[in-house]
């Protein structure tokens, strides 16, 4: 597993730990107050919105920078 930082690091917790705390809350019939449903949401959707944000882009491979023909 290759290392990462530690923001990268918490949107993962995020983006796979909220989903799966609400459903062990779903599975074991609990009741979260109303401010931790929505801070679990937020969660979530930070945490993905970050991991794309944050995703590597392909760099400047010589050939003109589009994907047109070059003549």
């Amino acid at each position: 597993m290759p290392g990462t930082t530690p923001a990268r690091r918490l949107a993962w917790i995020g983006l796979f730990g909220a989903p799966a705390l609400m459903l062990l809350a779903v599975v074991t019939r609990l009741t979260f107050p109303s401010w931790l449903s929505m801070g679990l949401v937020v969660a979530f959707v930070g945490g993905f919105v970050f991991l794309v944000a944050t995703m590597d882009r392909p760099g400047d491979d010589g050939w003109g920078g589009d994907d047109g023909a070059v003549l």
